[in-house]
C-alpha cells in the first residue's frame, strides 16, 4: 500500500503521539475531523438571537427560558461531545476501538441536536405567531378607531355646510330685503305721505310698512330659488290681520313665482271685507320693477276705493259685489298686459 505525507500546524504545546500506523492516524483525523465539524454545525444551528431581537421586549421571560434551555443543550452537546472525545481517546489508547458502535452514537447525537432545533424552531414560531396575532388585533382596533374619527369628522362637515347653508340663505334674504327696500324708496319718495320703515327685526310685522296718505301696505320679501310655498302664503296672512290698520299686503317673490298664484305676473286675495294681498311673481325678471310697483300701487288705489265702499254701507252689498268682480276682471285684464 502506497501512502503520503501530510503537513498539519499544531500549537507548539500540542504532544505528537507517534505509536500510530498511518491507517490508525487517517481513521484518528477522519473521525476527529467529522465529530468536530458536527459540533461546529450543532452550535452553530442552536443560535437563535436574530430571531429573538423581534419580540424580545414583550417576551423577554419566555425568551430568557429559551435561551437558557438552548444554553443548557448546548453544554449537553458539548459534555456529550467531550464523553465520546474521551472514550474515543480512551479506546484508542487501549486499541479498543468500535468504529460501527461510535458512528451509531453520532448518528443518534445528530437526530437528538435536530429534535432540539426543531421543538426550539416551533416555540419560536408559536411566539411569533402570537405577536403577529396581537399586531393583527391592534391594528383593526386602530382602523375602528380611525373610521370613527373619519364619521365623526363627516357629521362635523356635514353640520358646517348645513350651518354654512343656513348663514348663506340668511344672508341671502337680508340681501333680497335690502333690494326691494331700494326699489320701494326710490319708486314712491315722491307720492303724497310715503314713509318706509324697517319691520324685519320684529315678528309678525312683515319685512316693511309702507305709509301713503291714502293706506297703508304691509310688505314681505322672498329671495327664494324655488318656488314660495303655501307656508308663506299663511304668514303673511296672519300678519296682515295681526296689522288691521293696514289695508294690503304685498308678497314679493324677487326671482321664482308664487306658488298657486303665478297665472298672472300680479294677483291678489281677499282675506277679509278690508283687506287684501297682493301677490307679486318674479320682480327681477321685469327691465322696470319700478313701473311695476307704481301699476300695483294703482291697483291698490282702486281695490281701496272698494273697501272704503264696504266698510261705509253706500251701496247695497250685490252692488259692492258687482264692482268688485267688475274691477278684479280690469285689474287682471291689465296683468296680462303688463308682460
Amino acid at each position: 500500500m502506497s501512502y503520503k505525507t501530510v503537513h498539519l500546524a499544531v500549537p507548539k504545546e500540542f504532544i505528537f503521539n507517534d505509536a500510530f500506523s498511518p491507517e490508525e492516524n487517517a481513521m484518528i483525523w477522519k473521525i476527529g475531523s467529522d465529530v468536530l465539524l458536527e459540533g461546529r454545525k450543532v452550535i452553530s444551528g442552536l443560535t437563535q438571537k436574530e430571531i429573538y431581537e423581534q419580540i424580545k421586549e414583550d417576551k423577554r421571560e419566555e425568551i430568557q427560558k429559551l435561551e437558557m434551555r438552548i444554553i443548557m443543550e448546548k453544554e449537553m452537546g458539548q459534555k456529550m461531545l467531550d464523553r465520546i472525545k474521551e472514550e474515543y481517546e480512551t479506546r484508542m489508547k487501549d486499541n479498543k476501538w468500535d468504529i460501527e458502535t461510535m458512528k451509531e452514537k453520532i448518528e443518534l447525537l445528530k437526530e437528538k441536536l435536530k429534535m432540539y432545533e426543531n421543538e426550539n424552531k416551533e416555540i419560536i414560531r408559536m411566539e411569533i405567531d402570537k405577536e403577529r396575532e396581537k399586531c393583527f388585533l391592534l391594528l383593526k382596533e386602530k382602523d375602528l378607531q380611525n373610521k370613527c374619527y373619519r364619521d365623526t369628522m363627516e357629521k362635523m362637515q356635514e353640520s358646517l355646510q348645513q350651518l354654512t347653508m343656513v348663514k348663506s340663505n340668511f344672508k341671502k334674504g337680508i340681501d333680497g330685503e335690502k333690494k326691494v327696500g331700494d326699489l320701494l324708496e326710490d319708486t314712491f319718495r315722491d307720492y303724497n305721505g310715503f314713509e318706509l320703515i324697517d319691520k324685519h327685526t320684529q315678528a309678525s310685522q312683515g319685512d316693511f310698512h309702507i305709509l301713503f296718505e291714502e293706506f297703508d301696505i304691509l310688505v314681505d320679501a322672498k329671495n327664494y330659488s324655488k318656488k314660495v310655498d303655501k307656508s308663506q302664503r299663511d304668514k303673511i296672512k296672519c300678519d296682515l290681520l295681526k296689522n288691521e290698520n293696514m289695508s294690503f299686503a304685498w308678497l314679493i317673490s324677487l326671482n321664482t313665482n308664487i306658488e298657486k298664484y303665478d297665472k298672472a305676473p300680479v294677483t291678489f286675495e281677499w282675506i277679509n271685507i278690508k283687506q287684501c294681498i297682493i301677490y307679486i311673481n318674479k320682480l327681477l325678471e321685469y327691465e322696470d320693477p319700478n313701473k311695476l310697483f307704481r301699476i300695483v300701487w294703482n291697483m291698490c288705489k282702486e281695490l281701496y276705493k272698494i273697501i272704503k265702499y264696504k266698510t261705509e254701507g253706500a251701496e247695497e252689498v250685490n252692488e259692492c259685489k258687482e264692482i268688485n268682480f267688475k274691477t278684479a276682471d280690469g285689474l287682471k285684464n291689465m296683468s296680462k298686459h303688463m308682460k
